[in-house]
């Protein structure tokens, strides 16, 4: 069936604009989808009901809202809409106090309006209701990066976090919406339509914008009630909810255990993945050795593509190694009341359980604590203790604590080890107590002292977190009945990750002070702080009432747990009390064990009568170790024989064996040697040399021997040899190698002869062949030689053990050629080693990355890593044996950022710079793994993929294809119209628009556009008249001929044009005359065909203003217009003037002779 996301259809809706052709595009797309090889993916399954409803989402969607104090202020917002969702409350003190995970939990967190003061207690008043409700950085930067940076939704009143305040609320949240913007859903808690305003946003983020988180159910999971053993496995199966198509996603299941029983779920914790490709899958793992007690788990469900994830978590029973805790109490003073060895305190009945866990109390006082020497003395708790406890009593902080006691408690504290402090412990200042524990112990200041003089005593408690501690080995209720008790003096470090409050104390109903029950910063009881665990009890130091004993129990218990443990010593040989030949080494064998799967490496020293004779560094857990160990004791005497194990932690352990070394008074000394020591490879040959040696036989024995040789006739010698040897040479063998071989053999007869008062013997040596079958510690401690002595006295000399550990040898590892992981996810790459063959005995495992931690984040211990950049680095696994074969592989990691993302056509002007139409999901920050490619280059367009913009750089269209990994590893094209157009110019300025200028001259003309960005500025310019100007280039001309013309300007098209008038003139130099001009009595001629202008073509003078003279006009008569005419024979000088625009005066003269007329004489009158 085809199914559509909200994505889908919100993208129909908003290209549609009536339901007619929503209905007709969403027909077209369903008919498609059928005839398509690829039908469009689900992204939820979601119900929209009518366009002002809420989306409805199966799975419902889960939304958790904090608020100052009071109730729900989202329920009659929200009215019946609310029924969509599974909805909780509550206040922010609570909040803060929890140690649960947000991410996988919820869909939506809503931090509604309230004062939520961060003011700090003042007075003694109990009621803290309306102080100290500020949120945590911590709580507030998992909201942020956990929820916010995954864009997972979040409401705000912006109100509240707007608000001039400096609390960390308004610091975080204050102006987040500048960043995230999509996710943070605002209302304005002063609007008149605040209930809308909300409802409003909600409704379209989660139409448009809301990204599905995966959801699953777990159709089969471990029984609670089951108690598990090594060896056998947790299953799961899950059904996937979300989405409907699991193809359409990159998911994941990953199994987590708490190891470390710390309440929470490190990478390296991880021990089972498996990628989900169907709707119903299995997930398993098997349970290796470890404490008895419970198993918390998580398992999860992530899309690798936007790392968001639902989990679910839950506990098993388990039942192995006995949990022996040694607990020593130390108390204020010699006064015992408070003993927890009294059945009135302690029920000893609950301090053990049947192959589950055995609680060892010793108790001594302050002063013995604080002496250097002593079972007792702080010197001796590391290696003697696994848990300290101080209390009970009130005022115990007056009890000093010496600087000697502080620093070997801080050693024990820092090696990982458990302590409790208890009531009024951390108490008045300027003491050692105070000034060394407090922050120690998860306090901090102000200091409120509300607990100064008990003013406000209860019996009562409420439960704040749930956990080991609440739950094993008694199962406790929400409130937990206490011995009378008060408030403790220093305020709760609800910022430090590791304090978890366990328990708050509240009132009694007939206090009139009543205590916020949800305030963990002020009525802390019990909370715990990694390897430190802290109770209010003490006020009443005496009879503790049942509840609270089991508290105390599952305390301890948890405090062990949650600690680092020194490793386990087991002696395999020789046992205590036994008795070693002085012939013979001292053949020891033990095995060393740390339970804490993070303490992989253990170091051993082992100490004969105080003298080290042994010492060894990073031995694997889990290993045997043999010694033979020379006593130097020919004659006999005690030897004490003391192990040492540490951890790289500093806890230490500490075994020791006492023994007897003893000359016996036999004939024969027996002892025996393997050729090879330490580790033995499988089916690997060996040979055990047996020494018989005869002591020289002296005294009144040797003197009541009548002849010269003494006979020991036909010694046997007998082994049996442990299940899984082969014994290889010929003997009498009696059963198998499955079962046990007995090895019989009669040895040769020994015979002493005499050398004087002596007799003496040869020494007689044989050698047993065998192979070990199987990986095992085989302790051959069954070998004997059976004789009569020289007084024919039976007897059985027992050979010296011999331990023969034997381990497979690695011959390849096996691990995938590369990984492709998403930017922000985990991986456990030890979850995808194999080793060949798969028991090998492994001693050191290393793990490298060439990225140098720029890639991935890996720990080279565990092989957990963290992708944090996009690249692609190779990592490397070295891998040493216990032979100390190295083998190394490597395998190639690329990190990606998967993207989801949606391109759209756009169109832009040249010049003008757009963000590029892609819509990137999960982020922004994933668009950087998009490929970007102009089909032209860059000529149309360019493209910064820098800043996610396209800047237009020419008149044209281009196609842009985008590519991206989506999250199921498969390329996803898609490809933009770009379509790029010019702005056209309107106007074109000139200045000047008239330029008046000489011949020869030359001068520039500015032309500018309209609008400035314009695409196309280049204009073209064109003179009239090119013989009167010419253009120069640059808006630069020159005047080269006189008179008027235009220079015309005009964009390429010739759309737009604008005309500057160019008049260009050339100033008169000077005049003249010829000296001399003839003219025919009765004549005319004009002076201007005789006036030479210079130059020629002279501009700057009208003809008008020429002023013509003559001299003696009887003669020659000159005219305004410049004629001459003849009047009698005669001359008459003639001047011309003229002045130029400048009114310069230029003047030129010439003698006009009249002549007469040259066709004929008519006499000599002259009239």
């Amino acid at each position: 069936m085809l199914k559509f996301g909200n994505h889908s259809l919100s993208f129909i809706r908003s290209i549609t604009h009536d339901k007619k052709t929503f209905y007709y595009c969403l027909t077209l797309i369903i008919i498609f989808s059928f005839l398509s090889p690829n039908p469009i993916k689900s992204i939820a399954s979601v119900s929209y009901g009518n366009g002002n409803d809420i989306p409805s989402y199966t799975p419902k969607l889960k939304i958790l809202e904090i608020i100052d104090n009071g109730s729900s202020i989202l329920a009659p917002i929200l009215g019946s809409e609310l029924n969509k969702f599974d909805h909780k409350v509550m206040t922010m003190k609570r909040f803060v106090a929890l140690r649960d995970e947000l991410d996988g939990q919820y869909d939506i967190i809503a931090i509604m309006e309230g004062s939520y003061s961060s003011a700090e207690v003042s007075g003694k008043t109990h009621n803290t209701t309306n102080v100290k409700n500020d949120i945590t950085n911590l709580r507030a930067d998992e909201i942020i990066t956990k929820f916010i940076e995954k864009n997972q939704p979040v409401i705000l009143d912006s109100v509240t976090m707007k608000a001039k305040s400096s609390t960390i609320l308004r610091s975080k949240f204050g102006d987040i919406d500048k960043e995230y913007k999509s996710n943070i859903i605002y209302y304005n808690s002063n609007g008149n339509d605040k209930d809308q305003e909300l409802i409003s946003h909600l409704r379209n983020f989660l139409k448009k914008d809301y990204i599905p988180r995966p959801r699953f159910e777990l159709t089969q999971k471990p029984d609670p009630e089951k108690t598990f053993t090594p060896g056998e496995s947790l299953s799961f199966t899950l059904n996937v909810l979300e989405p409907e198509d699991v193809r359409t996603k990159d998911l994941k299941a990953r199994l987590y255990i708490d190891s470390d029983f710390n309440d929470r779920y490190e990478p390296d914790e991880l021990v089972a993945e498996k990628p989900i490709t169907t709707k119903a899958s299995m997930i398993s793992y098997k349970l290796p050795k470890g404490y008895s007690g419970l198993r918390y788990w998580k398992l999860e469900l992530i899309d690798n593509s936007t790392n968001l994830k639902e989990y679910q978590k839950g506990l098993t029973k388990f039942k192995d190694q006995l949990v022996d805790l040694k607990v020593l109490q130390i108390m204020k003073d010699t006064n015992t009341s408070s003993s927890l060895k009294y059945e009135s305190n302690m029920k000893q009945s609950k301090l053990y359980r049947d192959g589950e866990y055995r609680i060892s109390i010793d108790t001594t006082n302050m002063s013995t604590f604080n002496g250097s020497t002593g079972k007792y003395s702080h010197s001796n708790i590391n290696g003697s203790y696994d848990m300290v406890i101080f209390g009970f009593a009130d005022v115990y902080n007056g009890a000093n604590i010496n600087n000697n006691a502080v620093a070997s408690l801080k050693k024990y504290i820092e090696s990982k080890q458990s302590v409790m402090f208890t009531h009024d412990t951390i108490y008045s200042s300027g003491n050692n107590w105070v000034n060394n524990f407090t922050a120690i112990t998860g306090q901090k200041t102000p200091r409120t002292d509300l607990g100064v003089g008990a003013p406000n005593t209860s019996t009562k408690t409420a439960k704040v977190n749930e956990g080991l501690i609440t739950n094993y080995p008694f199962r406790l209720d929400d409130n937990v009945q206490i011995a009378t008790t008060h408030n403790q003096y220093y305020t709760l470090d609800l910022e430090d990750p590791e304090v978890i409050p366990w328990y708050n104390i509240i009132s009694e109903d007939r206090s009139s002070d009543k205590r916020d029950v949800n305030d963990s910063w002020n009525h802390y009881y019990t909370y715990s702080k990694g390897n430190i665990t802290y109770s209010g009890t003490g006020h009443t130091s005496t009879g503790f009432p049942i509840e609270e004993q089991e508290l105390f129990v599952n305390t301890m218990y948890r405090a062990f747990l949650g600690s680092n443990h020194a490793p386990a010593i087991t002696v395999l040989s020789p046992a205590d009390q036994a008795v070693i030949p002085s012939n013979q080494n001292i053949e020891l064998s033990y095995q060393v064990q740390d339970y804490d799967l993070k303490d992989k490496k253990i170091n051993t020293k082992v100490y004969l009568n105080d003298k080290l004779v042994d010492s060894k560094t990073g031995i694997p857990s889990g290993t045997t170790l043999t010694n033979s160990i020379q006593h130097s004791m020919p004659d006999g005497g005690n030897a004490v024989l003391k192990i040492v194990a540490s951890d790289d932690r500093g806890a230490v352990s500490e075994k020791t064996v006492t023994l007897k070394v003893e000359k016996l008074q036999t004939h024969l000394d027996v002892n025996r040697t393997v050729n090879k020591t330490g580790i033995i490879k499988t089916r690997e040959e060996l040979v055990i040399t047996y020494e018989v040696t005869p002591k020289d036989i002296t005294g009144l024995v040797a003197a009541a021997v009548k002849g010269d040789t003494i006979v020991i006739s036909g010694p046997v010698f007998r082994e049996e040899f442990p299940k899984g040897i082969e014994v290889l040479s010929n003997g009498v063998k009696t059963g198998t190698a499955a079962s046990g071989v007995i090895y019989t053999k009669t040895l040769e007869n020994i015979i002493y002869k005499r050398q004087g008062t002596i007799f003496k013997a040869e020494p007689v040596t044989f050698t047993v062949g065998i192979r070990p079958a199987e990986k095992e510690t085989y302790i051959l401690k069954d070998s004997s030689l059976k004789y009569n002595d020289a007084n024919n006295k039976s007897i059985t000399a027992e050979f010296n053990p011999l331990t023969i550990t034997t381990d497979i040898e690695l011959r390849n590892l096996i691990f995938p050629e590369s990984f492709v992981l998403n930017k922000g996810n985990t991986k456990n790459f030890a979850l995808d080693l194999q080793m060949d063959p798969g028991n090998a005995g492994i001693k050191d495992v290393q793990w490298s990355d060439e990225s140098s931690g720029s890639i991935i984040k890996l720990d080279r211990e565990t092989g957990t890593a963290e992708a944090v950049r996009e690249g692609s680095t190779y990592i490397r696994v070295r891998v040493t044996d216990v032979f100390g074969t190295v083998k190394e592989i490597r395998s190639l990691v690329t990190v990606r950022i998967p993207v989801e993302f949606k391109a759209e056509d756009i169109t832009l002007h040249v010049d003008e710079t757009k963000p590029l139409p892609i819509k990137v999901l999960p982020n922004d920050e994933a668009r950087n793994s998009l490929e970007l490619v102009p089909e032209d280059g860059q000529s149309v367009v360019k493209i910064n993929k820098t800043d996610f913009t396209v800047t237009g750089l020419k008149e044209g269209e281009t196609i842009l294809t985008v590519s991206g990994v989506n999250s199921e590893g498969v390329k996803d094209t898609q490809k933009i119209t770009i379509t790029v157009k010019e702005v056209p110019v309107t106007k074109i300025n000139v200045d000047p628009d008239k330029i008046d200028m000489n011949k020869y001259e030359t001068a520039e003309i500015k032309a500018s556009v309209e609008p400035s960005n314009a695409t196309n500025r280049q204009l073209n310019w064109e003179v009239a008249d090119s013989t009167i100007v010419e253009y120069l280039g640059d808006g630069k001309i020159k005047g080269i001929g006189t008179g008027s013309t235009k220079v015309i300007i005009s964009t390429p098209n010739g759309r737009v044009k604008a005309e500057v008038t160019v008049n260009v003139g050339q100033p008169l130099l000077g005049i003249s005359l010829p000296k001399k001009i003839e003219i025919e009595k009765g004549k005319f001629t004009s002076i201007t065909n005789y006036l030479v202008r210079t130059p020629k073509d002279a501009t700057n003078v009208n003809e008008d203003s020429f002023q013509y003279v003559s001299k003696d006009p009887y003669y020659a008569e000159i005219q305004e217009d410049g004629k001459i005419l003849g009047n009698r024979i005669g001359s008459s000088e003639i001047w011309v003037s003229v002045k130029d625009d400048k009114g310069k005066e230029f003047k030129a003269s010439c003698m006009v002779q009249v002549v007469m007329p040259k066709e004929e004489d008519h006499g000599d009158s002259l009239y």
